[in-house]
């Protein structure tokens, strides 16, 4: 459905996918702006492409203390950023092309998600806030990074838009 109308190929994974949206309009453009509507989604085993939320994680626990802002980077064995989970779900209200979340849960081996914020469809850009919780270490079960960071919360900004997708970790 991203990849046909919004020209985005940004999630993968296997799961439910409810729409229960309006729209008109005499251009595909104009179709985005009135588009009005609900979204539901949950998958399993998939990924977010364009950010790699682990990778931003890494970068965060080596300089603690200060606010980075960057290009969406880290990158997985095919070159490409994504973030790569277990399960994902989320709810959308969408009013005048822009889909509104406040539920996002996605989980990971290493981390939970939360999130909310904007998706401007006809702009094609995100305003989205996601609280990435660190729950297990990258050195293996019990290493000493979970013991130091077992818990802790990471608030990500990211913005911009979906070709140029920027964050900011706080």
């Amino acid at each position: 459905i991203l990849r046909a109308f919004a020209d985005q190929d940004r999630l993968e994974g296997r799961g439910n996918v409810a729409l229960d949206v309006t729209t008109a309009g005499a251009t595909v453009n104009a179709m985005k702006r009135a588009l009005n509507g609900t979204a539901k989604v949950q998958l399993r085993d998939g990924a977010v492409k364009g950010i790699n939320i682990g990778e931003i994680l890494r970068k965060a626990r080596s300089a603690p203390g200060s606010s980075q802002q960057q290009a969406a980077a880290g990158e997985n064995a095919g070159g490409k950023p994504q973030t790569d989970f277990t399960e994902l779900s989320a709810s959308f209200t969408i009013k005048n092309g822009i889909a509104h979340n406040e539920d996002l849960d996605a989980r990971a081996p290493a981390f939970r998600l939360g999130g909310a914020g904007d998706i401007n469809i006809p702009a094609a850009t995100l305003d989205y806030v996601v609280k990435a919780s660190i729950v297990a270490t990258s050195q293996g079960q019990g290493g000493r990074e979970r013991d130091d960071l077992a818990g802790l919360t990471v608030p990500v900004k990211l913005s911009g838009s979906f070709d140029d997708l920027k964050y900011q970790v706080d």
